[in-house]
């Protein structure tokens, strides 16, 4: 593991299942955008993941990500409208808009209702 990688535990999320059955999707640009920075490939690499606009019928909250629950979501099928491009690994980033999505959905929590 290299210096600027972090586990997923290291950025704040902890025990992520990414089921197959499943796709995740969020309201958040920046959080889709960490996301698909953070992708691993097949071959072990991280980023080039891929930023879409999509739509769904059903969804659920995300079993990992139960503290921006208001945000993230997982459901059966998503239909693509629009291709966003891909994004390059970048650790800081990363960490920076988890951690900054976090502590803004904690401060809503506690009656702060500056989003």
């Amino acid at each position: 593991m290299g210096p600027t990688h972090r586990t997923s535990l290291q950025q704040g999320l902890a025990n992520v299942a990414q089921r197959p059955d499943r796709v995740y999707v969020t309201t958040n640009r920046n959080v889709a955008w960490a996301f698909a920075s953070n992708w691993l490939a097949p071959d072990g690499r991280r980023g080039g993941g891929g930023l879409y606009l999509v739509e769904t019928t059903s969804y659920e909250p995300d079993e990992d990500m139960l503290s921006l629950r208001d945000e993230n979501f997982q459901c059966v099928e998503a239909t693509v409208i629009l291709t966003a491009g891909t994004v390059k690994y970048d650790a800081r980033r990363i960490h920076r808009i988890i951690g900054d999505a976090t502590a803004r959905l904690e401060r809503a929590k506690r009656g702060h209702h500056s989003l």
